[in-house]
């Protein structure tokens, strides 16, 4: 399992975007899961993303 947390500024250019969409397809295609956070979201929302990585953890 990868997890990214990025934030808004990192991401602010369209090119950076699809270069992680491109990334996140290629090392699922390889076996992995990729689960993406936005900074905020895990500083606003900290629960909320352990949720959803415990819940991909237990599939």
């Amino acid at each position: 399992m990868l997890l990214y947390v990025d934030g808004l500024k990192f991401h602010a250019s369209m090119a950076r975007r699809l270069h992680d969409a491109r990334q996140t397809q290629r090392l699922q295609a390889e076996g992995f899961t990729v689960l993406r956070f936005w900074g905020a979201q895990v500083t606003r929302n900290p629960q909320e993303c352990a949720k959803i990585v415990a819940a991909a953890i237990t599939q």
